[in-house]
């Protein structure tokens, strides 16, 4: 494969995830917030370099009650392979979205383990 076929096969996927995201953000302003996410989610297996942007749109829906939403998003990114901060911020976003969804077990099942790693003083 030559190297005008690598930039070609680069620019190609640029152009797609920025069409990807331009849908998805385009659901999101019309109202359509499942179709927003479901793309959004497609999106996220392909740019992990955007995970603040989908901690700020999942925390915009747990803080309007649609914890339901804000779940989907922090259990797609609890998924992901990532740094240990990063992991354990996801997992306390995760377990603060049970909580305010009233799932206490499944919340106490997240948090527990940060509670251990980081005690109190």
């Amino acid at each position: 494969m030559g190297r005008n076929s690598v930039k070609h096969t680069e620019l190609k996927d640029r152009a797609s995830v920025t069409r990807n995201l331009s849908s998805g953000l385009n659901f999101l302003l019309t109202d359509q917030e499942d179709k927003a996410i479901e793309q959004l989610l497609e999106l996220l297996d392909i740019e992990a370099a955007t995970i603040e942007t989908y901690l700020a749109l999942a925390n915009l829906f747990r803080r309007k009650g649609d914890w339901d939403k804000a779940i989907r998003i922090h259990e797609k990114l609890h998924q992901l392979k990532l740094a240990k901060p990063q992991a354990q911020q996801i997992q306390y976003e995760l377990a603060k979205d049970y909580f305010s969804a009233g799932l206490y077990d499944r919340a106490e099942s997240l948090a527990t383990p940060l509670v251990n790693t980081h005690p109190l003083a």
